[in-house]
């Protein structure tokens, strides 16, 4: 029996559009963008992430910006 990689489309959320244009106006969120999620901790190595991005950047279909989202996890 196959095991897909992603839920059946029934279990998506259908976010209302209205909402979503609040959001991203209200994070600065104005084209597409690519998530970076995790703890703010050198562990999680987000310079990697940065460095990564930019790299890719270049060879993107479309401009994006790089979000990094994440409590912190150092005083």
């Amino acid at each position: 029996t196959p095991i897909y990689h992603a839920p059946d489309a029934r279990f998506r959320a259908r976010p209302d559009a209205g909402a979503v244009a609040a959001v991203r106006q209200r994070l600065g969120l104005r084209r597409r963008y690519v998530l970076a999620l995790a703890r703010m901790n050198p562990r999680k190595n987000l310079l990697g992430a940065l460095r990564a991005f930019e790299r890719a950047r270049p060879r993107l279909a479309e401009p994006a910006m790089l979000v990094i989202a994440g409590p912190r996890d150092y005083g």
